[in-house]
């Protein structure tokens, strides 16, 4: 993103004290952060990947292409899904 602004990760989420006003905004916060990659829009709820099998059933999560995807772009998207619940669980 030439002469944009890098929106950083948010700050892991405190286990204890948590208020509501605190989660709202460390949810907004992880929301920017993930929107700065078009892709990951792609697993949001009602998007192409918004659903997926949980790893303990598949590993891979995507076991076929979804929207105008080609097989070509299935181990791609496997990844970038990967990628985005890393991300998610790291925070």
């Amino acid at each position: 993103m030439p002469g944009g602004i890098k929106i950083s990760k948010p700050e892991r989420l405190p286990k204890d004290n948590v208020s509501e006003a605190d989660l709202h905004a460390w949810w907004n916060e992880l929301l920017n952060y993930l929107n700065q990659d078009e892709d990951f829009q792609l697993f949001r709820t009602g998007k192409a990947y918004g659903t997926w099998i949980a790893a303990e059933d598949n590993e891979d999560r995507i076991i076929e292409t979804a929207g105008r995807d080609t097989a070509q772009n299935l181990s791609n998207r496997q990844r970038q899904l990967n990628n985005y619940l890393t991300i998610i669980a790291g925070c």
